[in-house]
C-alpha cells in the first residue's frame, strides 16, 4: 500500500469479508463443527494476506467507490503519495511512503503507518514484560510436576518447561521458540492442564502472534478489532471442544465452573501466548458453546469443506467488476466521474476493445471513450475539457473536424494490423464520410466534379499499457476519395499489407495483399412488433471486445501489356493461380478443361471466379477498339479465433494464357525484396 485511498481499499474489503464470515457463522453456529467455526477464518487470514484486486469486489464495489472518491478529493490537493487520476493499485499489504508527505491524505497515511509501529512497540513491550516475569517464576512442585506427567502420559501429549508464579490467577503457555507452562501457586486441575497442553500440541501460540499482527495491521479499524476478538475467541472454544472430546460425563460439566472461575482479563491478549481466560467479556461465548457441545459425525466434514468453498468463492476470487451499460453517456457530473474512475480501473482487457472503444469514440466524439481508449496521462485532460466545456450531453467532446460529415450507419473498418515494436502494433481505421473539407472548411469535390461517398483512414497505434491496451493516433491520415465499401479491395487507397511482382516475357504479375480485422458490432433491430428485422451497427464500445476474424484480401493484376518482346495475344489472354502453402501445389496448374475454364466468347467479354480446389481464374477476349487493360483476379481468405495480427507467409503460382494456350509459370513468393520465377517450358 502506497497511500490512504489503497489502504481504506484494503481494509474495508476485509472487512467486508469478516462480515460475511460472521453472518455465515451466525448461521451454521450450531449446526458445524468448532474446528469449521474456527477454521473458516482462514479464509479471513488470506483476504487480509492477499492485496485486493482492482476488477474484482467482495459484495460492494468497493475499488469503484474509492477511485471516484479519490479523484473528488486529490483533484484539490497536491498529494506526493498519489494523483487525482493515478488509478488505485495494490501490489503489497505493508504500507510504503515514497517521499515526504505534502497533502491531508498523505499525513493519514504516515499516521497510520505510525500507528502501526506503536502497536507493534506496545505488544513487543508486553511481550518482554511477561517473559521477565515468567522467567523470574519457581520451579512446580512435587505435587504439579507429578500431575502434569500424569496428564501427558494419559492423553498422549508432549510437556514442556512449566514454572509457577504467585498471585497468578489463571494458566497459560508463553513464549514462541521455547515455550514455558505457566501456572498458578497451588494445586491445578487436570483439565487445565489438558487445556494448554492442547494449546502448545496445535501451537496455537504461533496463531496467536499472527493474529496479533493482523491486528496492528489495521489498528484504526474497529470492527476489525472486534473480529480479532472473535477470532481468539473462537480459538479458545476450539480448544475447549478439544478438550471435552477426551472427558467424559461429570468432568465436562465441571469443565464449565472452571472456566467461570477464571474469567481474568490478565495476559488475555499478549502475543505469543495462549490462556484458558481469554477475558471475562469472552467466557460467555465459550460456556455457551459447551452447552450445544456435542460430537458431529464424520460425514459433516465433507459439508463443511464444501461450505468453506463455496465461501472461499465471493471472499478470496470475489465478484467480476462489469462496465455498467450507461457508463460511456453519463448526464452529470457525479456520473462523470464515475464513468472516468471506471475506465482507470478496468481499462481495456484486449487489442480489439481498445481499436473499437478508440474508434466510437472518434465516431461519437465521445471524450469517455476517447479516454477510455487513450493512455492514462491524457484522462486529466480530457475530464477537466469535459467539464470545462460543460456541454450537452456532458460526454460530448470537440469533434473532429474530418469527421464532420460522417455516416455512422458504416460502423469502421481496421486494416492491417501489424507489429512495429515490441507489444506495440499499428493499423489503419477506416471512416465513410459523405465528403472532406478544404484548407477553408469548404466542401471538397471528388476528382468527378460530384460530391460523393468518401473515405478517411486514420493510422492508429496500439500497445499494452501496464496491463491495459490503449490505441492512440500516430497523426497520419488519409484523405480517400474512393468508396467506403470498396476500402476492402486491392487497388484502393489502403495501403497494401504486402506486395510481390514478378517480370516475364508475357508480361508482369503484380500481387497485393491487404487484411481487415472485423469487430462484431452487428446488433438485430426489428420495426412494426418484429414483422421485419434488420441488423444495424452497434455503437456501444466494446472494451472486451474480440475480433470476430481477419480476412486476407488478395489481388493479382495480369499487365500482358508490359511484355518485353511487344507481342500481344490476337484474341485472347487469361490466367490461373494458386496459392503455394507448399511449392508442389504449382504442380495444380494447368486446371480444367475447355468447357470448365473457357467461356463462351459469344456471351461474355471476360469471366473470372474460383474452383472448389482453390484454383483462381480470369479472362477476357480481346477488344475489337485496340483498348488494353490489365486483367485483374481477386478473393479473401478468412482467419477465426484471432487475438492480434495474422501472419501470412504463402507465396502464389500464377500461369499466364495467351489464345487459350499455357505460356509462363510464375512462382511468385515473398523473400526480402527477392521473388523467383520460373518458366514453363511447355
Amino acid at each position: 500500500m502506497s497511500n490512504l485511498w489503497e489502504f481504506l481499499l484494503q481494509t474495508l474489503s476485509v472487512s467486508m469479508t469478516a462480515a460475511l464470515i460472521l453472518f455465515c457463522k451466525r448461521i451454521f453456529a450450531d449446526k458445524l463443527s468448532y474446528r469449521w467455526q474456527y477454521g473458516i477464518w482462514t479464509l479471513f487470514a488470506l483476504r487480509i494476506l492477499l492485496p485486493v484486486w482492482m476488477k474484482r469486489y467482495v459484495i460492494l464495489p468497493l475499488p469503484l467507490f474509492l477511485e471516484t472518491a479519490k479523484a473528488s478529493v486529490e483533484v484539490k490537493l497536491s498529494s506526493a503519495y498519489t494523483g487525482a487520476y493515478e488509478p488505485l493499485s495494490i501490489r503489497h499489504i505493508m504500507p510504503v511512503c515514497a517521499g515526504m508527505p505534502e497533502s491531508v491524505t498523505d499525513w493519514l497515511f504516515v499516521l497510520y503507518g505510525v500507528g502501526i509501529v506503536i502497536c507493534l512497540f506496545r505488544y513487543l513491550v508486553s511481550y518482554i514484560c511477561l517473559r521477565i516475569a515468567v522467567g523470574r517464576g519457581k520451579a512446580l512442585s512435587p505435587e504439579q510436576e507429578e500431575k502434569l506427567w500424569t496428564v501427558c502420559e494419559a492423553y498422549g501429549l508432549s510437556r514442556c518447561h512449566a514454572v509457577t508464579i504467585r498471585g497468578l490467577s489463571t494458566a497459560f503457555v508463553c513464549g514462541i521458540i521455547r515455550p514455558v507452562l505457566v501456572l498458578p501457586e497451588g494445586t491445578v486441575d487436570e483439565k487445565i492442564l489438558l487445556h494448554e497442553l492442547l494449546h502448545l500440541k496445535h501451537r496455537d501460540v504461533w496463531q496467536n502472534l499472527f493474529w496479533c499482527v493482523l491486528r496492528c495491521l489495521h489498528w484504526c479499524n474497529p470492527f476489525l478489532w472486534y473480529v480479532c476478538n472473535r477470532i481468539e475467541n473462537d480459538m479458545e472454544s476450539l480448544c475447549d471442544s478439544r478438550v471435552l472430546e477426551r472427558l467424559e460425563g461429570e468432568d465436562r460439566r465441571l469443565y464449565g465452573g472452571i472456566l467461570l472461575s477464571m474469567a481474568s482479563e490478565k495476559y488475555a491478549r499478549t502475543p505469543g501466548t495462549t490462556s484458558i481466560s481469554n477475558g471475562g467479556r469472552n467466557i460467555t461465548r465459550r460456556i455457551e458453546a459447551l452447552v450445544r457441545f456435542r460430537k458431529y459425525p464424520k460425514g459433516m466434514g465433507l459439508v463443511s469443506l464444501c461450505i468453506a468453498l463455496v465461501l472461499a468463492i465471493p471472499t478470496l476470487a470475489g465478484t467480476a467488476s462489469t462496465y455498467d451499460s450507461d457508463w460511456h453517456q453519463p448526464v452529470t457530473e457525479s456520473a462523470l466521474q464515475r464513468s472516468m474512475a471506471m475506465i482507470r480501473l478496468y481499462r481495456c482487457s484486449t487489442m480489439a476493445g481498445a481499436l473499437d472503444t478508440w474508434a466510437k469514440g472518434m465516431m461519437d466524439s465521445n471524450g469517455v471513450c476517447l479516454a477510455a481508449a487513450l493512455p492514462l496521462d491524457r484522462q486529466a485532460e480530457i475530464t477537466e475539457s469535459l467539464l470545462e466545456a460543460n456541454r450537452m450531453p456532458l460526454y460530448m467532446t470537440t469533434p473532429d473536424p474530418d469527421l464532420y460529415w460522417l455516416n455512422g450507419a458504416s460502423g469502421y473498418m481496421i486494416f492491417n494490423l501489424t507489429e512495429t515494436a515490441a507489444e506495440t502494433y499499428e493499423a489503419w481505421v477506416a471512416f465513410d464520410v459523405a465528403y472532406h473539407l478544404d484548407e477553408n472548411g469548404e466542401k471538397r469535390e471528388d476528382t468527378d466534379g460530384i460530391s460523393g461517398s468518401a473515405s478517411l483512414l486514420i493510422r492508429v497505434k496500439v500497445w499494452d499499457e501496464n496491463g491495459g491496451w490503449v490505441a492512440e493516433e500516430t497523426g497520419e491520415r488519409i484523405y480517400a476519395d474512393c468508396d467506403y465499401n470498396q476500402l476492402p479491395f486491392p487497388g484502393s487507397d489502403v495501403p497494401c499489407s504486402r506486395s510481390m511482382k514478378a517480370e516475364g516475357t508475357s508480361g508482369t504479375i503484380i500481387i497485393t495483399e491487404l487484411v481487415e480485422y472485423e469487430v462484431d458490432n452487428t446488433v438485430e433491430t426489428s420495426f412494426m412488433g418484429g414483422l421485419f428485422p434488420s441488423a444495424a451497427f452497434d455503437s456501444a464500445p466494446k472494451p472486451d471486445a474480440q475480433f470476430r476474424y481477419a480476412k486476407n484480401h488478395m489481388g493479382i493484376e495480369y499487365d500482358y501489356c508490359s511484355s518485353p518482346t511487344g507481342n500481344l495475344p490476337e484474341a485472347y489472354v487469361g490466367m490461373q493461380n494458386v496459392i503455394l502453402q507448399d511449392p508442389a501445389d504449382a504442380e495444380k496448374l494447368p486446371f480444367g478443361e475447355d468447357d470448365s475454364f473457357y467461356f463462351d466468347e459469344d456471351k461474355y467479354l471476360s469471366s473470372s471466379g474460383s474452383s472448389t480446389g482453390g484454383i483462381g481464374w480470369s479472362n477476357s477476349l480481346m477488344r475489337e477498339d485496340g483498348k488494353r487493360y490489365a486483367l485483374s483476379w481477386g478473393s479473401s481468405d478468412y482467419f477465426y479465433d484471432i487475438t492480434g495480427p495474422i501472419s501470412v507467409d504463402h507465396g502464389y503460382a500464377v500461369m499466364t494464357f495467351w489464345d487459350q494456350k499455357p505460356l509462363e509459370l510464375f512462382e511468385i513468393y515473398e523473400d526480402g525484396s527477392t521473388v523467383k520465377e520460373v518458366r514453363n517450358e511447355g
